[in-house]
């Protein structure tokens, strides 16, 4: 449960999820079947949780992007989370920024067919919303289906 005020914040953003944003994301992502594992889990003090996820999802997999470490830490009031933390778990053989660029190349590419190809879906997945996100897997998984 998240409180009113709930934020989330990335380590290297300034900026700040609101609850809105965050359940919005959530949402959103929810349609790409994510695969979460927990690799471990602290509770730091009665207010405090951090835990090590790794994590991926089916948009990811056609892209051929490899699962991401992230760690996180839980910021908690009467059992509701008030601020999430998070940040790419530090591993020597794995790089966000590449793989976080990858992944915008790869969905531009993927944005730049659907414009020239279904126009009329185009407009429909600049909004977040996980009817966007079904779409956005569903032509992603089309236009991988091709290439084989």
């Amino acid at each position: 449960m998240l409180t009113e005020d709930a934020v989330a914040v990335f380590s290297d953003s300034p900026d700040a999820l609101t609850k809105e944003d965050i359940l919005l994301n959530h949402e959103f992502n929810q349609a790409y079947q994510p695969w979460n594992k927990i690799q471990y889990i602290n509770e730091l003090n009665d207010s405090t949780v951090e835990l090590q996820v790794l994590e991926t999802n089916k948009l990811l997999s056609i892209f051929n992007i490899d699962t991401i470490g992230y760690q996180y830490r839980f910021t908690l009031i009467n059992s509701a989370i008030t601020k999430i933390e998070m940040d790419t778990i530090a591993n020597s053989g794995f790089n966000y920024r590449a793989v976080d660029s990858l992944y915008n190349l790869r969905l531009t590419e993927l944005f730049d067919r659907i414009s020239l190809v279904y126009p009329d879906k185009y407009e429909r997945i600049g909004e977040l919303s996980s009817e966007s996100s079904r779409l956005i897997l569903e032509l992603a998984e089309e236009k991988e289906d091709n290439r084989h």
